[in-house]
């Protein structure tokens, strides 16, 4: 795998129960690699969604496929249980909005995953749960 640390995270999740295989995973900005990931850890229940207007849908078996603008998703409130972004936000016109639609159809939050390389390839990884359970809920629906 090419970004390990990107595969330790998911893992680490998993094995913190914070993330389970049975979860239903909405990845954005995603691509094969995003894939390889979800599908090494044994996730059933994965959606890769890009705007990618060249797949045909089925790139990514045995997972789902969604052309999705990142910054306005169109799955319902709620719809996924967690919503991943890796390497994409810095795509994104508006990553501030992208982070908000991420929280809207994320059912538990979002995870964000950020790392620091330091020195002689030292990695300081520092893993951000944001937890709805602080009304941002609230926030998101005040901005509607």
């Amino acid at each position: 795998m090419k970004d390990k640390i990107y595969y330790k995270i998911i893992k680490s999740a998993i094995n913190d129960k914070l993330l389970s295989e049975k979860n239903s995973i909405l990845v954005i900005c995603a691509g094969t690699y995003d894939k390889e990931v979800f599908n090494s850890l044994g996730f059933q229940n994965v959606t890769i969604s890009n705007l990618d207007s060249r797949m045909k849908g089925n790139e990514f078996e045995p997972y789902q496929w969604s052309f999705q603008d990142a910054e306005n998703i169109t799955f319902a409130t709620d719809h996924f249980d967690w919503v991943v972004v890796h390497a994409g936000l810095h795509h994104c016109y508006s990553p501030h909005k992208t982070l908000l639609e991420m929280l809207r159809v994320g059912k538990k939050g979002d995870k964000l995953q950020n790392w620091l390389t330091q020195g002689d390839d030292k990695i300081e990884l520092n893993m951000k749960y944001l937890n709805k359970n602080f009304k941002l809920k609230d926030v998101l629906h005040s901005q509607r």
